[in-house]
């Protein structure tokens, strides 16, 4: 079991509060929100938005949704077909190294990712 605090990457928003527990699930309260779900949604939003080495968008946007917000969208993985929860689990995924962020060159407010490369 690997238990950690992470800020939004934004700065601004409540803290996060993930524990990534043996068996495959990370549990997360954000605020208000209480929600958990499977390891395996991280190895997929590697597998398929960070396929390259470019910046990516983080994409939380609920009417527009990019990045990691649309791979979330599209996902059928328990309760998290909101794209905003990528504003939770994507710092969770810096937190544990698998990530960088920056602010958005292209986007106001936005943020910007990229797969940390061994």
């Amino acid at each position: 079991m690997v238990e950690f605090d992470c800020e939004p990457l934004s700065g601004r928003g409540k803290p996060i509060h993930a524990i990534i527990e043996e068996g495959g699930y990370c549990a997360v309260d954000w605020g208000d929100a209480h929600f958990e779900f499977p390891y395996a949604l991280i190895d997929g939003i590697l597998a398929n938005v960070f396929i390259d080495e470019n910046w990516h968008p983080l994409g939380s946007y609920r009417n527009n949704p990019s990045g990691v917000g649309l791979y979330i969208r599209e996902q059928e993985i328990c309760s998290l077909h909101s794209p905003q929860f990528a504003s939770a689990i994507a710092p969770i995924m810096v937190e544990l190294g698998l990530l960088i962020s920056r602010p958005s060159t292209t986007i106001i407010n936005g943020i910007e990712l990229k797969r940390v490369i061994d």
